[in-house]
């Protein structure tokens, strides 16, 4: 890897590959930075990704009462840590829809990235919901449905389509 490689983040060579391609597909554009990568990079790059896998896989292994918190019970366990001023900022992570990455790594790219996954899933999430409610409301119309399989299949799908 050159000098000027090195000065890059992996984002920027991202951003580059993906301006140079006129059609840009997610697996040459990973060959065309791995190109670009010397091996202490990829071995570095390799074993984070390594690290989240063998995270989720010892995740998997615990019994599920030690992972039965929901996700909104973690955040309300967060935020109570705040109030009390108990927060450990070195345990946080940053999904920035690329990797997961310590809050005290993540530069202005990853913690942009961030924001707009977030935002991407919670505007998923609100077209969901409005699918949802609107499925709800025509079985409550329908006097001939009680689940959606008793729907017509073409109600179904022009809410879905829409």
């Amino acid at each position: 890897m050159d000098a000027a490689v090195d000065t890059r983040s992996l984002t920027d060579l991202i951003a580059e590959a993906v301006d140079a391609a006129s059609d840009p597909k997610d697996r040459e554009i990973a060959e065309q930075v791995v190109a670009e990568l010397d091996e202490d990079h990829l071995r570095s790059l390799a074993q984070e990704a390594l690290v989240h896998t063998v995270r989720s896989y010892l995740r998997g292994l615990r019994p599920p009462q030690a992972t039965a918190l929901t996700r909104s019970t973690r955040w309300d366990a967060v935020k109570r840590d705040v109030r009390s001023g108990q927060l450990d900022l070195n345990r946080l992570e940053v999904d920035t829809g690329f990797a997961r990455k310590p809050l005290f790594d993540c530069n202005v790219d990853d913690l942009t990235s961030a924001s707009d996954n977030h935002l991407r899933f919670a505007m998923a999430n609100e077209v969901f919901a409005e699918q949802y409610a609107q499925l709800a409301d025509l079985l409550l119309s329908r006097d001939d449905a009680r689940t959606v399989r008793d729907l017509p299949e073409p109600l179904i799908r022009k809410i879905f389509d829409a």
